[in-house]
């Protein structure tokens, strides 16, 4: 089986149902599988709720600030199998 690594959005997507994304997070990790988040926000003045929430149960947080998510994850040489969007398009597009 080949472990993956799995981009999971924050916004809409995390924040619909936390203990199902938990409960998700867990099992894929016990898997062998990695989880990521990556989202639209900027780190600075956006990133504090979600390393709250997320520290310790995904692998790493990372921060787009608007820009999309492939190029974004592309610069740290991050190259995801699955993405898991509720807006799947800013993984392609800028929102600035």
């Amino acid at each position: 089986m080949k472990k993956l690594l799995i981009a999971l959005d924050y916004d809409g997507t995390y924040t619909e149902d936390t203990k199902l994304w938990d409960a998700f997070i867990a099992l894929a990790t016990r898997a062998g599988h990695r989880v990521i988040c990556c989202m639209m926000r900027y780190e600075d003045t956006e990133g504090d709720e979600v390393k709250d929430l997320l520290r310790g149960k995904v692998e790493r947080i990372f921060f787009a600030g608007r820009k999309n998510k492939i190029e974004a994850l592309g610069t740290h040489e991050i190259f995801p199998d699955i993405w898991i969007d509720d807006a799947p398009h800013w993984i392609f597009d800028d929102a600035i």
